[in-house]
């Protein structure tokens, strides 16, 4: 979907006025959608923000920022909306497999993995404000958490193909799992405009 990294930006935008408004997020990082960058000369893998005209921001955890979040897309699949009959059989729903990777420093948060789940979850939206629906070129939009995973040494090990785990006691890394539904009309994607 054309629109995906607005919708993210939609996120992390609400986590920001919700949730992340006092003096500890004050340096948060919140960064769009990433993908697997492999570095050839260190034989790593690691997040990296791609920019359109080809740019690449690292996204790595850090001893400065109290909170790193960045986003995965894990899947997508496809169906007919259900308003979808006969002639105008044009509506798709896309179901977006998602995931929200967080990385924070305990000692600066003042806050466990798990109260930092909580509060990320307590301010995750459910859905784009119809008003921009238009704009964003759906007929619905459905923002559902999934599950979370607290397996920090799985997650580095994947996220960080090749570097040595460097994770300290008072480093947090977890990742919230999420699916963005969006109805839509397919003839509006025939020329993508991204």
């Amino acid at each position: 979907m054309p629109y995906l990294k607005e919708i993210v930006q939609y996120i992390n935008d609400g986590l920001k006025v919700s949730v992340l408004t006092d003096a500890r997020f004050s340096d948060a990082l919140l960064h769009g959608i990433s993908m697997p960058v492999v570095i050839e000369a260190k034989k790593t893998t690691i997040p990296g923000i791609i920019s359109n005209d080809g740019e690449i921001k690292y996204v790595t955890p850090d001893d400065v920022n109290a909170l790193s979040i960045y986003h995965r897309i894990n899947g997508k699949g496809y169906s007919l909306s259900k308003d979808s009959v006969g002639e105008s059989d044009n509506y798709l729903v896309e179901k977006i497999d998602m995931s929200m990777f967080v990385f924070g420093l305990q000692n600066k948060l003042k806050l466990s993995a798990d109260q930092l789940e909580t509060l990320l979850m307590a301010g995750f939206i459910d859905k784009i404000p119809k008003a921009d629906w238009q704009g964003l070129q759906i007929r619905k939009n459905i923002i559902t958490l999934t599950s979370s995973n607290f397996n920090t040494k799985a997650i580095f090990t994947n996220e960080f193909q090749g570097v040595k785990y460097f994770l300290k006691p008072e480093h947090i890394l977890f990742e919230i799992k999420y699916t963005i539904e969006n109805d839509f009309n397919k003839i509006c994607f025939k020329k993508c405009d991204c």
